[in-house]
Protein backbone atom coordinates (compact mmCIF):
# COMPACT_ATOMS: atom_id res chain seq x y z
CA UNK A 1 0.00 0.00 0.00
CA UNK A 2 1.38 3.34 -1.09
CA UNK A 3 2.29 5.89 1.51
CA UNK A 4 -0.35 8.67 1.73
CA UNK A 5 2.39 11.28 1.94
CA UNK A 6 3.81 10.14 -1.39
CA UNK A 7 0.35 10.25 -2.99
CA UNK A 8 -0.27 13.78 -1.72
CA UNK A 9 3.12 14.92 -2.97
CA UNK A 10 2.39 13.40 -6.42
CA UNK A 11 -0.97 15.12 -6.62
CA UNK A 12 0.62 18.45 -5.66
CA UNK A 13 3.27 18.06 -8.35
CA UNK A 14 0.57 17.69 -11.05
CA UNK A 15 -1.28 20.82 -10.06
CA UNK A 16 -0.79 24.19 -11.60
CA UNK A 17 0.42 27.05 -9.48
CA UNK A 18 -3.10 28.40 -9.33
CA UNK A 19 -4.51 25.04 -8.25
CA UNK A 20 -1.76 24.58 -5.63
CA UNK A 21 -2.58 27.97 -4.16
CA UNK A 22 -6.24 26.93 -3.89
CA UNK A 23 -5.87 23.37 -2.49
CA UNK A 24 -2.30 23.36 -1.24
CA UNK A 25 -3.28 24.08 2.37
CA UNK A 26 -5.91 21.35 2.28
CA UNK A 27 -3.36 18.89 1.02
CA UNK A 28 -1.03 19.84 3.88
CA UNK A 29 -3.90 19.38 6.35
CA UNK A 30 -4.53 15.90 4.98
CA UNK A 31 -0.85 15.12 5.17
CA UNK A 32 -0.58 16.39 8.77
CA UNK A 33 -3.71 14.52 9.79
CA UNK A 34 -2.37 11.34 8.27
CA UNK A 35 0.97 11.72 10.05
CA UNK A 36 -0.84 12.36 13.35
CA UNK A 37 -2.91 9.20 12.94
CA UNK A 38 0.18 7.23 12.02
CA UNK A 39 1.90 8.42 15.20
CA UNK A 40 -1.17 7.54 17.28
CA UNK A 41 -1.33 4.12 15.70
CA UNK A 42 2.35 3.51 16.38
CA UNK A 43 1.89 4.58 20.01
CA UNK A 44 -1.16 2.29 20.37
CA UNK A 45 0.76 -0.63 18.88
CA UNK A 46 3.73 0.02 21.17
CA UNK A 47 1.40 0.24 24.20
CA UNK A 48 -0.36 -2.95 23.19
CA UNK A 49 2.93 -4.77 22.78
CA UNK A 50 4.14 -3.51 26.16
CA UNK A 51 0.88 -4.67 27.77
CA UNK A 52 1.21 -8.07 26.18
CA UNK A 53 4.79 -8.33 27.39
CA UNK A 54 3.76 -7.48 30.96
CA UNK A 55 0.87 -9.95 30.80
CA UNK A 56 3.27 -12.61 29.57
CA UNK A 57 5.69 -11.86 32.41
CA UNK A 58 2.88 -11.94 34.97
CA UNK A 59 1.65 -15.23 33.59
CA UNK A 60 5.14 -16.70 33.86
CA UNK A 61 5.46 -15.34 37.42
CA UNK A 62 2.13 -16.90 38.41
CA UNK A 63 3.16 -20.21 36.89
CA UNK A 64 6.48 -20.13 38.78
CA UNK A 65 4.70 -19.21 42.02
CA UNK A 66 2.28 -22.08 41.52
CA UNK A 67 5.17 -24.47 40.97
CA UNK A 68 6.91 -23.23 44.13
CA UNK A 69 3.69 -23.50 46.12
CA UNK A 70 3.07 -27.05 44.96
CA UNK A 71 6.68 -27.96 45.72
CA UNK A 72 6.53 -26.58 49.26
CA UNK A 73 3.11 -28.14 49.79
CA UNK A 74 4.52 -31.54 48.83
CA UNK A 75 7.50 -31.06 51.15
CA UNK A 76 5.22 -29.97 54.02
CA UNK A 77 2.83 -32.86 53.60
CA UNK A 78 5.66 -35.40 53.39
CA UNK A 79 7.69 -33.93 56.27
CA UNK A 80 7.91 -36.13 59.38
CA UNK A 81 7.70 -33.88 62.43
CA UNK A 82 6.96 -36.61 64.98
CA UNK A 83 10.34 -36.09 66.69
CA UNK A 84 9.68 -32.37 67.03
CA UNK A 85 6.23 -33.02 68.47
CA UNK A 86 7.69 -35.52 70.94
CA UNK A 87 10.39 -33.05 71.99
CA UNK A 88 7.80 -30.29 72.35
CA UNK A 89 5.61 -32.48 74.56
CA UNK A 90 8.62 -33.40 76.71
CA UNK A 91 9.53 -29.77 77.32
CA UNK A 92 5.88 -28.94 77.93
CA UNK A 93 5.67 -31.66 80.57
CA UNK A 94 8.85 -30.40 82.25
CA UNK A 95 7.56 -26.83 82.18
CA UNK A 96 4.24 -27.84 83.72
CA UNK A 97 6.11 -29.74 86.43
CA UNK A 98 8.31 -26.72 87.09
CA UNK A 99 5.28 -24.44 87.40
CA UNK A 100 3.54 -26.91 89.74
CA UNK A 101 6.65 -27.06 91.96
CA UNK A 102 6.86 -23.28 92.13
CA UNK A 103 3.16 -23.07 92.99
CA UNK A 104 3.55 -25.63 95.77
CA UNK A 105 6.55 -23.75 97.15
CA UNK A 106 4.59 -20.51 97.22
CA UNK A 107 1.54 -22.18 98.76
CA UNK A 108 3.66 -23.41 101.67
CA UNK A 109 5.15 -19.96 102.12
CA UNK A 110 1.72 -18.35 101.93
CA UNK A 111 0.18 -20.62 104.56
CA UNK A 112 2.99 -19.76 106.99
CA UNK A 113 2.96 -16.04 106.31
CA UNK A 114 -0.58 -14.95 105.47
CA UNK A 115 -1.58 -14.16 109.07
CA UNK A 116 1.53 -12.12 109.89
CA UNK A 117 1.86 -8.36 110.04
CA UNK A 118 4.71 -8.53 107.53
CA UNK A 119 2.45 -10.19 104.95
CA UNK A 120 -0.09 -7.38 105.21
CA UNK A 121 2.66 -4.92 104.26
CA UNK A 122 3.70 -6.74 101.08
CA UNK A 123 0.46 -8.51 100.11
CA UNK A 124 -0.20 -6.10 97.22
CA UNK A 125 2.97 -7.30 95.48
CA UNK A 126 1.62 -10.85 95.16
CA UNK A 127 -1.05 -12.36 92.92
CA UNK A 128 -3.61 -14.28 94.97
CA UNK A 129 -6.27 -16.04 92.85
CA UNK A 130 -9.93 -15.42 93.42
CA UNK A 131 -12.03 -18.38 94.46
CA UNK A 132 -12.54 -20.81 91.61
CA UNK A 133 -9.76 -19.29 89.52
CA UNK A 134 -6.14 -20.27 88.92
CA UNK A 135 -3.03 -18.23 88.40
CA UNK A 136 -1.25 -17.98 85.07
CA UNK A 137 2.36 -19.25 84.83
CA UNK A 138 3.50 -15.61 84.66
CA UNK A 139 1.64 -14.78 87.89
CA UNK A 140 3.11 -17.83 89.62
CA UNK A 141 6.60 -16.81 88.54
CA UNK A 142 5.92 -13.32 89.90
CA UNK A 143 4.90 -14.74 93.27
CA UNK A 144 7.98 -16.94 93.56
CA UNK A 145 10.23 -14.08 92.50
CA UNK A 146 8.73 -11.81 95.17
CA UNK A 147 8.84 -14.59 97.75
CA UNK A 148 12.53 -15.26 97.07
CA UNK A 149 13.33 -11.55 97.26
CA UNK A 150 11.47 -11.03 100.53
CA UNK A 151 13.02 -14.13 102.08
CA UNK A 152 16.46 -12.90 101.04
CA UNK A 153 15.72 -9.64 102.86
CA UNK A 154 14.78 -11.67 105.93
CA UNK A 155 11.27 -10.22 106.18
CA UNK A 156 9.63 -13.55 107.02
CA UNK A 157 12.56 -15.23 108.77
CA UNK A 158 11.05 -15.13 112.28
CA UNK A 159 7.66 -16.26 111.05
CA UNK A 160 9.10 -19.38 109.40
CA UNK A 161 11.41 -20.54 112.18
CA UNK A 162 10.12 -23.39 114.36
CA UNK A 163 8.67 -22.22 117.64
CA UNK A 164 10.78 -22.66 120.74
CA UNK A 165 9.75 -25.74 122.69
CA UNK A 166 8.12 -25.06 126.01
CA UNK A 167 8.42 -27.40 128.97
CA UNK A 168 5.34 -29.41 129.85
CA UNK A 169 3.51 -27.85 132.78
CA UNK A 170 3.28 -31.16 134.59
CA UNK A 171 7.08 -31.75 134.41
CA UNK A 172 8.85 -28.78 136.06
CA UNK A 173 12.62 -28.68 135.77
CA UNK A 174 14.72 -29.23 138.89
CA UNK A 175 18.43 -29.64 139.52
CA UNK A 176 19.49 -31.69 142.48
CA UNK A 177 21.96 -29.91 144.73
CA UNK A 178 25.14 -28.60 143.23
CA UNK A 179 25.74 -31.57 140.93
CA UNK A 180 26.68 -30.40 137.43
CA UNK A 181 24.58 -31.90 134.60
CA UNK A 182 26.29 -34.02 131.99
CA UNK A 183 26.62 -32.82 128.38
CA UNK A 184 23.72 -35.04 127.37
CA UNK A 185 21.57 -33.64 130.20
CA UNK A 186 22.50 -30.06 129.31
CA UNK A 187 21.62 -30.57 125.61
CA UNK A 188 18.31 -32.08 126.65
CA UNK A 189 17.59 -29.01 128.81
CA UNK A 190 18.42 -26.68 125.88
CA UNK A 191 16.13 -28.60 123.56
CA UNK A 192 13.23 -28.72 126.01
CA UNK A 193 13.40 -25.19 127.43
CA UNK A 194 15.42 -23.22 124.87
CA UNK A 195 19.05 -22.04 125.02
CA UNK A 196 18.12 -18.71 126.66
CA UNK A 197 15.80 -20.17 129.27
CA UNK A 198 16.35 -19.90 133.04
CA UNK A 199 16.79 -23.67 133.21
CA UNK A 200 19.53 -23.72 130.57
CA UNK A 201 21.33 -20.77 132.18
CA UNK A 202 21.15 -22.45 135.61
CA UNK A 203 22.52 -25.69 134.19
CA UNK A 204 25.40 -23.89 132.46
CA UNK A 205 26.22 -22.06 135.73
CA UNK A 206 26.53 -25.39 137.52
CA UNK A 207 28.78 -26.74 134.77
CA UNK A 208 31.06 -23.70 135.01
CA UNK A 209 31.09 -23.86 138.80
CA UNK A 210 32.09 -27.50 138.63
CA UNK A 211 34.93 -26.66 136.18
CA UNK A 212 35.99 -23.70 138.28
CA UNK A 213 35.37 -21.19 135.49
Amino acid sequence: MADVREIIDRVRSKLTDEQRSEVGSDLETLKSGYLEKVDEAKAAVAESMDRKRKLREQKEEIENTTLDRDSWKTKFESHDDSDLIKERDTYKEKWNGYIATMQESFNNFYEKSKETETWKKVESEYKIPEEGKTLTPEEIENNVSKMTYHQKLGLFEQNQQPAKPTPPAEKPFTLSGDKAPTTEEYNKIRNEYGPGSYEAIQAMALIRKHKGV
